[in-house]
């Protein structure tokens, strides 16, 4: 599944400290594997690199955590999309960022 309008605007905030996505007008599922859904994905990617700066020009981390996270960003706005990283491959960059 893609959100199709992945931005900060349409990021919803509880008090919690949880997270929704809102805006889902342009989600779509995708089957899996196929040319066009890969294509798809990498554009959600570098959506993903604009509000992943956003968070960046705001976060106060460990200058190597956020010199990791703007290295993953850049790669995630890449101007080939053969050079941004698969879903997949964002979600385990993220995921290295916690361990």
């Amino acid at each position: 599944m893609i959100h199709g309008d992945l931005y900060a605007h349409n990021i919803l905030w509880h008090p919690r400290g949880e997270a929704w996505l809102g805006d889902l007008g342009a989600a779509a599922f995708l089957p899996a594997n196929t040319d066009r859904a890969n294509i798809l994905i990498k554009m959600e990617v570098c959506a993903y690199a604009k509000l992943l700066e956003e968070l960046l020009q705001r976060c106060e981390a460990p200058a190597s955590r956020l010199s990791a996270l703007w290295g993953l960003q850049r790669r995630c706005e890449a101007p080939e999309l053969a050079d941004r990283p698969s879903g997949a491959e964002l979600v385990q960059a993220l995921g290295d960022q916690y361990d």
